[in-house]
């Protein structure tokens, strides 16, 4: 996908993301943006990757590499015993459209609350406020925090 590096760079993370849901049915790994050069957009980008849709922006992410970490004092409340943060939210299609909503929940998977992993899934019924089968993501991203901690 092209955009306009001086025009809405949200809006263009955004449908390439959605994308990835709409048309391959899962949320993407990693979304690759190749510059020109490095300057105020590529703040941006990461700034939407990491905190708006929960996507690498850059491979040293996804490699396993960590882009934040937080000092022992500002998260004792996580990092003094195992604590696992979940995070959710349902993407809803524009009015009008019958499309699917595609609900995602997060977890994080280390004491820092640095890494984390995801899960996806497709409600079956357009504009369902309800994650479908809530229970046994959180069971399944349940198992994989304790595999790791």
């Amino acid at each position: 996908m092209y955009t306009n590096p001086q025009g809405e760079i949200t809006m263009a993370l955004n449908i390439a993301c959605h994308k990835s849901l709409f048309n391959k049915n899962y949320h993407p790994h990693i979304i690759i943006c190749i510059l020109g050069s490095t300057g105020p957009i590529y703040g941006e980008i990461k700034r939407i990757g990491d905190t708006q849709l929960g996507v690498p922006t850059q491979l040293n992410a996804k490699l396993g590499g960590q882009n934040v970490i937080l000092t022992n004092d500002q998260i004792d409340f996580v990092s003094s015993e195992p604590t696992v943060i979940f995070g959710a939210d349902i993407f809803h299609s524009g009015r009008g459209d019958n499309r699917p909503s595609i609900a995602a929940v997060c977890v994080s998977l280390d004491s820092k609350a640095t890494r984390y992993g995801r899960f996806s899934v497709i409600n079956k019924d357009p504009r369902n406020e309800i994650i479908e089968d809530l229970k046994g993501i959180v069971i399944d991203l349940l198992r994989v925090f304790y595999q790791r901690n």
